[in-house]
């Protein structure tokens, strides 16, 4: 489906708006199948078209992926770091399951408890 969104939508004004979703969802089915290189490059991909073209929509979840698989792959400063970022974009973007996700995985994972205190409102 990647492939065919690449190839199909390169005329778009805004291909981001249709890739980085489908890098998303791409990126989480090999993430849950334990191929957590191959996810990690398309999550990568994903996120630098949501930064190249503003659509970013999908930037939370790609993060999030990418959280899970630097986790898996034992790259934990890395997976802390994207874990706060996800976190932050899901709490601004009001998407509170992704939210909840998210907190769920970083507190099993590494521990990890978020706080606004001492943050820029």
């Amino acid at each position: 489906l990647l492939t065919y969104v690449r190839d199909h939508y390169q005329n778009v004004t805004n291909p981001s708006r249709y890739l980085s979703p489908t890098a998303f969802n791409y990126a989480r089915e090999l993430c849950l199948t334990g191929r957590y290189a191959e996810a990690l490059d398309i999550a990568e991909l994903g996120q630098r078209l949501c930064l190249d073209y503003g659509y970013c929509q999908s930037l939370p979840g790609l993060l999030a992926v990418m959280a899970e698989c630097r986790y898996a792959m034992g790259e934990y400063e890395q997976s802390r770091a994207l874990y706060c970022q996800a976190y932050y974009l899901f709490k601004e973007t009001g998407n509170a399951s992704g939210l909840a996700d998210v907190e769920e995985k970083a507190r099993k994972h590494l521990n990890l408890e978020f706080s606004l205190q001492g943050a820029l409102v």
